[in-house]
């Protein structure tokens, strides 16, 4: 993906973010990390799918060290935004084969069917859509700060 498709999507999603959440600020660092009120988000954003299939990881120290609250995946458009509490994303990554530059685990997002596929497990695909453009996880301030899975719904395997 272009650096420059990147950093348009990217203000777009923060964009239609603020709109529903309020005013965001950047959380200084390497990773992509903005606070909403009090939850804190990391934001992931990506232009490149094959048909429906986005392809994202996910850098463990984010949740091993509870460094934020949601984990926000953005698929192609500020429509198609994926809002996953902290210790949720947690337990849907556990098993998820590592690869890419950093090692790190991989997953598959299908936005027609609204579905999660951690990387080498094509039989464990999870259901998501409570997950599609979910802000009331965030508004309702039920998941900030837990650093656990948040009573939604379980991830099915």
């Amino acid at each position: 993906m272009s650096t420059h498709k990147s950093n348009t999507l990217k203000a777009l999603v923060l964009k239609a973010l603020e709109t529903q959440l309020g005013k965001s600020s950047k959380i200084p660092g390497s990773f992509a990390i903005y606070r909403f009120g009090k939850a804190r988000i990391n934001l992931r954003v990506t232009t490149k799918k094959s048909g429906t299939k986005y392809w994202f990881d996910i850098t463990p120290v984010l949740y091993e060290k509870s460094m934020v609250d949601f984990f926000v995946y953005a698929c192609g458009s500020d429509q198609d935004i994926y809002v996953f509490p902290m210790g949720n994303m947690k337990e849907m990554v556990v098993n998820a084969s590592i690869g890419g530059i950093n090692s790190v685990p991989n997953f598959t997002i299908y936005t027609d069917r609204h579905d999660f596929e951690p990387a080498g497990h094509s039989e464990s695909r999870i259901p998501i859509a409570r997950y599609h453009n979910a802000m009331d996880l965030i508004l309702s301030g039920n998941c900030v700060g837990k650093g656990v899975s948040c009573s939604i719904e379980p991830p099915a395997r």
